[in-house]
């Protein structure tokens, strides 16, 4: 039998069809061209010639639809040689306290400082409080206790108080300060550190060293003829030895101290007898020779959270150490500023060293250079010979394989997961129970095209409502949205990829979230994008103040869809039709807030053409905005479609850009459609 090839005359229709997109989402950048549903961007792109992803300055506004994102205004301009070098936030039942680092300055405020423009140029409003501290805290790291705030910068802890304004600091040599206290031994937790000791020394241990405090106490059972009493620890010379004794009434009353030699304290006059057979009556409180040794433990960590055990976040645990990188730190249970000095866990060997700290409601995960660890905590039992309650046990009770984790301020509890960035993206710590697969799993595949050619030590990590918010501290926002995702076929341990979105020109040097906004500062400014994510105005971006006048740049946002393909894909096709649905909305005032659109296509590889542009399609205006041009008297529904014909024939794959760059308009598509005819 004699095969003859199917042949079709050119020009001749031989069927036709309809590519529609029911809803719209963000970039894919894991399938080949011809695998990207046409329901998501573009994620690696060739446009004008550079390459960037598929979609830029859109997010998610609505399940299935995306908008151009808000733009952002200055708030703040800082003071000539001011630079801002962090800002972190502590929130009470009352009130949110902001702390602005500038240097080895901080200011502590309200929020004002950060959006009130009537302050003063220094940066300041007349209720904030300028605190001195110990070093250049600028890029430090800090979080939040019950009612301190730790700031760590690897040479010194510095903690503040929010109750009452008071605050200390520890540094790795030693050094250390306790401000607005009468004497130099309150503020931080007393240990006591032996009970019930006779003149000579002998009694009972009773507390731990503090990590936090050179000064122990020790108390002593006086027999009134002693005036030499011998404590356990060798005293630091050149300090001052305090003691008290218990008077008829029960209270401590100071008493002279004649010297003190090594572990020798030498009274005036021998303390006086206890009055009760067997009760402490004299206490002794000095600073120990040691604590130098001992304050680099805690004073050298860059890294805190607050975990606790069944589920209570009532203990802060300190790492990051770079003389101890493997030992986490963690303090006594409801009493944070004190840290024994056995209080500690070691994690893997020696060669291990801890990269970040994240606590959610039931497990630690120890963020390390080889793997993450998770520490679970359980309480102790009750001592029958006591009247307390022993200290919980900590202990490994997991070890998942990772990807080499960067920073620790790139760690997140994101989803009801804590997720962080490593050399494959965002990672997230995933099984809860031991019959679990022991990995972390990509939750950002969508967008790691493009993420991992950043710095990612540099970055930062902020979650802002559904979204995880990750700057490069160069100009660029990643987004990864946790109320859309799907389940990933290339990333075998991954149960699921958030959906991706990438914002240009924002510096985001430091995040923070304030009054439901976002905010975000380059050290010499400032901002907060409008309304949240959900602005229905004010799409322009005020980049700078020159000569008393703001600078102004427009949102330039657009949605690129992938080659399509259509069904027939090894067939020339005639494109005829497309068309966009886009949302209508309202303006700040309340009026119609229409939208425009401009559309580019590229057919095969052809070069892209314009096949609709902006023009005549308005259908409200402002006085102060009337562009002649543009000006319509036609009415719009809330939702409308934008439709316009296609010419292209003889083409296997048509793509679609759809832009809109007006500071006064809202974008947001619904959905789109193609329509051809095969050849």
């Amino acid at each position: 039998m004699r095969f003859t090839a199917n042949t079709r005359r050119s020009g001749s229709v031989s069927g036709s069809g309809t590519v529609r997109s029911g809803s719209l989402h963000g970039i894919d950048s894991t399938s080949a061209e011809d695998e990207r549903s046409v329901s998501r961007a573009d994620g690696v792109s060739f446009y004008d010639g550079s390459e960037q992803p598929g979609t830029v300055n859109m997010i998610r506004t609505g399940l299935g639809q995306i908008s151009k994102r808000p733009g952002f205004s200055i708030c703040r301009k800082m003071a000539e040689s001011v630079t801002l070098g962090g800002v972190f936030k502590f929130t009470s039942p009352e009130k949110e306290t902001y702390f602005y680092i500038t240097g080895s300055s901080m200011t502590v405020s309200d929020g004002q400082f950060a959006a009130d423009d009537s302050t003063d140029s220094d940066g300041a409003d007349d209720s904030a409080l300028t605190v001195s501290l110990p070093d250049d805290f600028s890029d430090c790291t800090a979080a939040q206790s019950d009612d301190c705030m730790f700031f760590m910068n690897g040479s010194f802890l510095f903690v503040y108080r929010v109750s009452d304004g008071k605050s200390f600091y520890i540094g790795k040599d030693g050094q250390t300060s306790v401000t607005s206290y009468s004497n130099p031994f309150e503020g931080l937790y007393l240990p006591l550190l032996f009970i019930g000791c006779a003149p000579s020394g002998a009694g009972s241990s009773y507390e731990a060293v503090n990590l936090l405090n050179p000064y122990v106490s020790e108390q002593f059972i006086a027999d009134g003829e002693s005036n030499e009493y011998t404590v356990h620890m060798d005293i630091k010379t050149g300090t001052e030895v305090h003691a008290f004794v218990k008077n008829a009434s029960g209270d401590w009353e100071n008493t002279a101290v004649l010297s003190f030699t090594g572990r020798k304290v030498k009274f005036t006059v021998a303390p006086q007898k206890s009055q009760t057979e067997g009760e402490d009556n004299l206490k002794i409180i000095y600073m120990y020779d040691g604590f130098a040794e001992n304050a680099y433990k805690t004073a050298c960590c860059r890294l805190m959270t607050m975990y606790g055990a069944g589920g209570y976040k009532d203990r802060v645990f300190l790492s990051g150490n770079d003389l101890l990188p493997n030992i986490v730190y963690y303090s006594q249970m409801d009493n944070h500023l004190y840290f024994p000095d056995l209080n500690y866990l070691k994690i893997g060997d020696s060669d291990t060293s801890v990269i970040a700290l994240a606590g959610d409601d039931t497990r630690l995960a120890v963020i390390c250079s080889d793997n993450v660890y998770m520490v679970s905590g359980s309480a102790g039992t009750a001592d029958t010979e006591v009247d307390f309650m022993p200290d919980a046990l900590f202990l490994i009770s997991g070890i998942f394989k990772t990807p080499l984790p960067y920073s620790g301020a790139c760690t997140a509890v994101f989803d009801n997961e804590v997720v962080y960035l490593t050399e494959n993206g965002v990672v997230a710590v995933t099984a809860s129970g031991v019959l679990d697969e022991r990995c972390c799993q990509v939750r950002s595949a969508m967008i790691n095209y493009h993420l991992l050619k950043e710095d990612l030590s540099e970055c930062r990590m902020l979650v802002f409502g559904d979204f995880l918010v990750i700057s490069n501290r160069s100009g660029t926002l990643y987004m990864l949205d946790s109320k859309q995702y799907f389940k990933s076929g290339s990333e075998p341990f991954s149960r699921r990829q958030y959906d991706g979105y990438i914002w240009k020109g924002v510096n985001a040097e430091y995040m923070w979230v304030q009054n439901g906004d976002l905010y975000f500062s380059d050290g010499e400014y400032i901002f907060r994008f409008n309304s949240g994510f959900k602005s229905t105005g004010g799409y322009r971006d005020e980049i700078c103040i020159e000569n008393g006048s703001t600078v102004y740049r427009t949102v330039s946002a657009y949605w690129e869809t992938p080659d399509i393909y259509c069904q027939s894909f090894h067939l020339n096709k005639f494109f005829t039709r497309m068309g966009v649905w886009l949302a209508g909305k309202t303006a700040q005032d309340g009026s119609p807030a229409d939208t425009d659109v401009k559309i580019s296509a590229r057919f095969d590889n052809d070069d892209w053409r314009v096949i609709k542009d902006y023009g005549g399609q308005l259908s409200s205006f402002g006085y102060a905005r009337i562009n002649y041009a543009r000006f319509t008297y036609n009415r719009r529904p809330k939702s409308y479609a934008v439709y316009s014909r296609l010419t292209h024939k003889r083409g296997r794959c048509i793509r679609f850009r759809f832009e809109n760059d007006n500071y006064d308009q809202p974008f947001t598509m619904k959905s789109f459609l193609v329509e051809y005819s095969i050849m």
